[in-house]
């Protein structure tokens, strides 16, 4: 069958195999007359390119389609896959699902990135993240899929130094302090983990190791950014943090960090929950510490900080932050305990 329809959609779908290449794609229209000449013309696009030799194009939708189900979802990384859901249905509103991907230009490309900084004020680095994705789309389907594309040569924008902001132990004790019940410990265990929000916000009893002097964390793969299990141990104080809460679960949730309802008088209680957007929370905190220039994700650099100026190896800090290249940890190596001083000194004898 050429021609179908799905059972939650009008529309019918083109469907086929011609001269070695396979089609199927949305024809966006309710008419199966009209669908049958997208069909056919389709049909001879393939022959004019066969017999041209070129090699064949798809629809932008299916290109991104395709790499979302064989390169992104396969990783099986949930923290992040609405992050990619959400830049590739901007791609595909921009660039058009019907669009052929060898009609896609660099200069397109180009232009896209420029205006997602200056009509929608992103900044560079995140503007490069997402023409990332188009470059990853375009190269995968010229190398592996043998697919027709315009060449890749969008040149990114130059991105700053990595951002290292951190709290001074009377700035630590106001945001605590500032902090409602339910968002202390979490922000508490970002602090002494360096954990990011996603990991913290999906952490499990599962997840965490009560051994007899101390309480390790564990991070599955499918959780961290780069795909990558860790497990590390925890300061004293997250390590009685999660004793105590451990202690005081309800039965039934298994999340670490819940949200407890508060129950009026003559209201049923309602059951805990798992902690969601803490975003919020977070800033009016820091407003009400004085904390200014301040963001969630600014606490595993403190905690990476903090290890750096209590001297240890950078090697170390990479491995407990979970980064897979060096490169990402030195922003942090100018905080360590200088040793220049001493060396420079030999010139003194």
């Amino acid at each position: 069958m050429t021609l179908f329809k799905r059972a939650d959609s009008p529309n019918w779908i083109v469907e086929f195999q011609y001269l070695g290449q396979t089609v199927r794609q949305s024809s966006k229209t309710p008419s199966k007359v009209t669908a049958k000449a997208i069909e056919d013309r389709l049909r001879r696009e393939i022959q004019e390119r066969v017999a041209s030799g070129k090699l064949p194009t798809i629809p932008f939708e299916e290109a991104v389609d395709r790499y979302y189900r064989t390169i992104l979802l396969p990783r099986g990384k949930s923290m992040v896959r609405a992050k990619d859901n959400y830049v590739l249905t901007k791609l595909r509103a921009h660039f058009g699902d019907d669009t052929p991907l060898d009609n896609i230009t660099s200069a397109d490309i180009a232009k896209y990135r420029d205006d997602l900084v200056t009509k929608h004020k992103l900044t560079p680095s995140t503007a490069n993240r997402e023409v990332a994705y188009m470059r990853a789309i375009i190269n995968r389907a010229a190398n592996d899929w043998n697919i027709s594309t315009a060449p890749f040569r969008v040149k990114m924008f130059r991105e700053p130094p990595g951002r290292v902001r951190w709290l001074s132990p009377e700035e630590e004790k106001r945001l605590l302090d500032e902090c409602s019940s339910h968002l202390r410990p979490i922000v508490t265990f970002l602090m002494d983990s360096g954990c990011r929000k996603a990991e913290a916000l999906s952490l499990t009893w599962r997840d965490v190791v009560f051994e007899e002097d101390r309480v390790r964390i564990r991070i599955g793969a499918d959780q961290t950014k780069n795909a990558t299990a860790t497990s590390k141990a925890v300061p004293k104080r997250t390590a009685e943090l999660l004793r105590q809460l451990h202690k005081d679960c309800p039965e039934g949730p298994d999340h670490v960090f819940l949200f407890v309802p508060k129950t009026r008088k003559n209201e049923t209680p309602r059951p805990p929950r798992p902690l969601g957007n803490i975003q919020i929370g977070f800033k009016a905190a820091c407003r009400r510490a004085k904390i200014e220039d301040f963001n969630i994700h600014d606490l595993r650099h403190h905690y990476a900080s903090r290890l750096v100026q209590r001297g240890v190896p950078i090697q170390r800090v990479q491995r407990l932050l979970g980064h897979k290249s060096m490169r990402m940890t030195e922003r942090y190596a100018h905080l360590a305990p200088s040793d220049l001083d001493d060396a420079v000194a030999v010139l003194d004898r």
